[in-house]
């Protein structure tokens, strides 16, 4: 008998349990298909995330131990949570840019790589998600960076842009319930959800439109900074390009700005979403992100 996504039942709890995954729910979901990819890439097998026969003894007659995480060096580690590769594109592109973005309505990265999975809007996502807070004040999630899909592929992440922006660009999404609306000081996300004021940041001015955000935490601008200097490695950028150049000249609200010569791609290093696209509210100048920048 075959297991594969969507098999449940006793044989799948045994998988889970040979890969040390948590929960142990008997589910062959998305962190158990890429679990198993994992353990067939690691043995020189074909990683179909099928588990035949043959695989599965191996699994269960031999001891075994793996994560999805993979640590980079001494700084870095992130875990695989890859779409299917219907997903993002089979191409292998060098890239020069590297994007922020926020998600606006999530904490939980796994589920936000879950929806890119199951929306119709084809290969849409960026290749690495970092988590955050809850609403509740969970902070399970809060710094755990994702990739979504293998170093060097590419998905769309900046709308309506120049095709030659998304094919040689890497996204980072910060996990975030981005701007808020205060109503006799009781603060609500977009969604109309009510918001911890210890959860929330005022900037003091307004950008796009809003001049109260839900906050990025320490954990998740600490994650994002390390995953800037392993991409600066990784894929040669110029981390004083872009935003960290941007700031030197601009207050923050203009710095995240929309310009010409970033939209038309002459601006390498690092950029948010909003430096090229005049219509969307994203990654906002949070002062620790902005002091994060700035220290590169």
């Amino acid at each position: 008998m075959y297991y594969k996504f969507g098999s449940k039942g006793d044989v799948i709890r045994k998988i889970q349990l040979a890969l040390e995954l948590e929960p142990i729910d008997g589910i062959y979901g998305r962190m158990t298909e890429a679990a198993v990819k994992n353990y067939q890439r690691k043995n020189n097998m074909h990683p179909d995330g099928v588990v035949t026969p043959d695989l599965l003894r191996d699994l269960l007659d031999e001891e075994y131990t793996t994560d999805l995480t993979e640590s980079k060096d001494s700084e870095l580690t992130f875990t695989r949570y890859h779409l299917n590769s219907n997903e993002y594109s089979k191409a292998i592109t060098q890239k020069g840019y590297l994007f922020l973005h926020h998600t606006a309505g999530n904490h939980n990265p796994y589920r936000t790589i879950d929806i890119w999975e199951r929306d119709t809007r084809g290969a849409i996502a960026t290749e690495f998600v970092i988590g955050g807070v809850g609403l509740n004040g969970d902070e399970q999630y809060d710094g755990e960076i994702l990739q979504a899909f293998p170093e060097g592929h590419w998905a769309y992440h900046l709308g309506g842009v120049d095709k030659h922006m998304h094919y040689h660009s890497v996204g980072i999404e910060l996990c975030n319930y981005g701007p808020l609306k205060e109503k006799r000081g009781i603060f609500y996300t977009i969604y109309g959800q009510q918001v911890d004021p210890k959860y929330v940041t005022d900037l003091g001015f307004k950008f796009r439109g809003s001049r109260f955000y839900h906050s990025y935490t320490d954990n998740q601008i600490e994650s994002c900074r390390k995953l800037i200097l392993y991409l600066q490695e990784r894929d040669q950028f110029d981390v004083n390009k872009g935003l960290k150049e941007y700031l030197g000249k601009f207050d923050p609200d203009i710095a995240f700005e929309y310009f010409t010569d970033a939209v038309e791609g002459k601006i390498p290093g690092i950029l948010s979403h909003t430096n090229v696209r005049k219509d969307k509210s994203d990654v906002y100048p949070h002062p620790k992100l902005i002091e994060m920048i700035k220290s590169l």
